[in-house]
């Protein structure tokens, strides 16, 4: 469907412009004006189920995973991947428990920029990520990255 809506794109700039040209005599409009096609379904992407991250989140730990901590953080909050890559501990608030969420990794530009929507916000942290967050904390000790 898409493929068709480009291709009628592509109809339609080159009819257009051969009207205005006057290359085109007898003809208003591109033949394919006012060709109604219909709207793309969303795809919705697969997300895991609770028994899945539960079954993921208990195989990291089982296996001393490098990354279990990062998953752990990434469900509990929601945040995109280039978010959790530039979150440090100023952006954690455990006595308030909130986290701001400011900035994100971008790997296409290699640097950190905005979210992906540019607007900050705030996240509850909830009593089990607030123990992740302290079980990092002992880990890393005073690092400026979490």
């Amino acid at each position: 469907l898409s493929r068709v809506k480009t291709i009628k794109g592509f109809i339609n700039q080159v009819y257009n412009w051969g009207i205005e040209e006057g290359l085109i005599a007898d003809a208003k409009n591109s033949p394919v004006h006012g060709m109604e096609l219909p709207k793309e379904a969303k795809k919705m992407k697969p997300i895991l189920t609770t028994d899945e991250i539960k079954q993921l989140m208990y195989e990291a730990f089982k296996r001393d995973h490098t990354w279990k901590h990062i998953w752990d953080v990434a469900i509990l909050t929601g945040m995109r991947s280039g978010e959790l890559f530039a979150l440090k501990w100023s952006d954690v608030d455990l006595e308030n428990n909130l986290i701001r969420i400011t900035k994100s990794f971008s790997q296409r530009l290699g640097t950190i920029k905005t979210t992906k929507n540019t607007d900050w916000r705030n996240g509850h942290i909830s009593a089990d990520l607030k123990d992740v967050f302290v079980e990092l904390k002992n880990i890393r000790g005073n690092e400026k990255t979490s």
